[in-house]
């Protein structure tokens, strides 16, 4: 057995270790570079798309511009988009909206901005808008299967040419914005909830004129409020007369007969019996001029005893939330307990202009929001950040509030939902534990006699 002398053994380590030195730095520089690439690439799919968006921030937000939203940069993240915002308030976006319209300068997208039917019609009738009718089915899958589930969203979202020039807010088939009333305030007065239009007045004058939230002072409760007199309809439809579509026209249950409010015979009823509730104060005397902000603080200071919302938790926090309860339909003088319902969908919320360069981009970054993932994201922002799991079973959750805002600013600010239509689906459309009755208490008592007010028979709205 030949011995290797200890110098050249030396010798054979050194340059094993050289070797194996050069081979750990070539893999070393491969990764680096590869690193690279998947860095660069990483940023192109960021920067591969961008689009200018005009939009309206919600009410109660924090922020000026969606940018700051904690949802749509996740968005942006997700589908590889730029979005350039061109942001308005939620106060006075009609008439900012209607100006850029006629400046005709138009951004790419249209998204969360509140286009009105008219306005939609208006811009394809100047062959302004790209038609999605023959992109769905590819570009957007998620929506497609929406479709597929309800055909009545393309029924509704295609106009008579067979045109689908807008995409909608899928919601759910009853109507969430409905009149609720202090149940505590009832008790403290020894009253019932009211059944008729009749009991109901009589409950306002007792809030009106007795210490009705028990603070000892008796002159700062309001007896009903609510945000302008557009949402006055809930009162009206106790006369048989339906306003709360603009154009006023509905379809009674049961006909075919097209009729509108503002010359149905019970509309001057109707109004007087308004107006009689303003001389006496009983409604709010700001309700034709209060933004959303004051109309929240009157909320949270437990001075308003009815009022329209989706939830009392918006206007009045968390803890008041479960003072309220919903109010059924009055019957009107027929004995008929009517209110308007909608369909699956919900205005004009994402629109694609002829100065998108690349709608199939725009239309596949939207078609994200109609899949579950992208509604978590919609209604309830990001998991970590905006809410989160409140026991190991993954059955219960909650916000996540980390600051002085309320529920109802952390969803305004950083979610995509509230305010105008926004492209996405009520989370009702899928089957998770998200949205279970036990997940969270009070999404839950939304979709309970709680709050829902129980209907009898709906009118259509047209």
């Amino acid at each position: 057995m030949h011995r290797i002398p200890n110098r050249l053994l030396h010798n054979i380590s050194n340059r094993a270790r050289d070797i194996v030195m050069v081979h750990l730095l070539t893999i070393e520089v491969c990764l680096l570079c590869l690193c690279m690439l998947l860095s660069g690439a990483a940023f192109a799919a960021e920067a591969t798309h961008t689009f200018t968006a005009w939009g309206v921030v919600q009410p109660n937000t924090v922020y000026e511009t969606h940018e700051d939203y904690a949802a749509f940069k996740a968005l942006e993240e997700i589908t590889g988009v730029d979005l350039e915002w061109e942001c308005v308030t939620y106060e006075g976006n009609e008439e900012k909206r209607a100006l850029r319209l006629v400046q005709g300068d138009l951004p790419d997208l249209f998204f969360r901005s509140g286009l009105t039917n008219d306005e939609v019609a208006s811009l394809a009738s100047a062959d302004q808008l790209v038609d999605l009718a023959p992109m769905i089915e590819e570009y957007a899958p998620n929506f497609n299967a929406l479709m597929e589930k309800d055909p009545t969203i393309r029924i509704a979202i295609t106009d008579e040419e067979g045109h689908i020039y807008a995409l909608p807010q899928v919601t759910t088939f009853v109507e969430t914005n409905h009149m609720i009333i202090n149940k505590k305030w009832l008790d403290n007065l020894g009253l019932e909830v009211p059944t008729t239009i009749e009991e109901f007045y009589n409950c306002l004058v007792a809030f009106k004129e007795q210490d009705a939230n028990g603070n000892g002072e008796p002159n700062d409760e309001i007896p009903i409020s609510v945000h302008g007199a557009k949402y006055l309809f809930y009162v009206m439809e106790s006369f048989g007369v339906y306003p709360r579509n603009p154009h006023g026209m509905f379809v009674y249950p049961g006909t075919s007969e097209v009729q509108n409010s503002y010359i149905a015979n019970n509309t001057k009823e109707a109004l007087i019996f308004c107006k009689k509730l303003y001389d006496e104060c009983l409604l709010d005397p700001e309700t034709f001029v209060q933004d959303k902000t004051l109309y929240a603080a009157k909320g949270h200071a437990n001075t308003m005893g009815c009022m329209l919302v989706a939830g009392a938790f918006v206007e009045v926090g968390n803890e008041l939330h479960w003072d309220y309860v919903g109010l059924p339909v009055f019957p009107d003088a027929n004995g008929n307990a009517y209110s308007n319902a909608r369909s699956s969908c919900d205005g004009n919320a994402f629109v694609i202009t002829k100065n998108c360069e690349d709608p199939a981009a725009a239309l596949k970054m939207v078609d994200y929001l109609y899949s579950e993932e992208g509604t978590t994201l919609s209604w309830m922002g990001l998991e970590g950040e905006t809410w989160r799991w409140i026991n190991d079973e993954k059955t219960r959750w909650d916000w996540i509030i980390n600051d002085d805002r309320s529920v109802t600013q952390l969803r305004s600010s950083e979610t995509i939902q509230g305010g105008v239509a926004y492209p996405s689906a009520h989370p009702v459309w899928f089957e998770s534990d998200m949205w279970a009755k036990q997940a969270n208490e009070i999404e839950a008592s939304l979709d309970t006699d709680l709050f829902r007010m129980p209907l009898t028979g709906c009118t259509t709205m047209l």
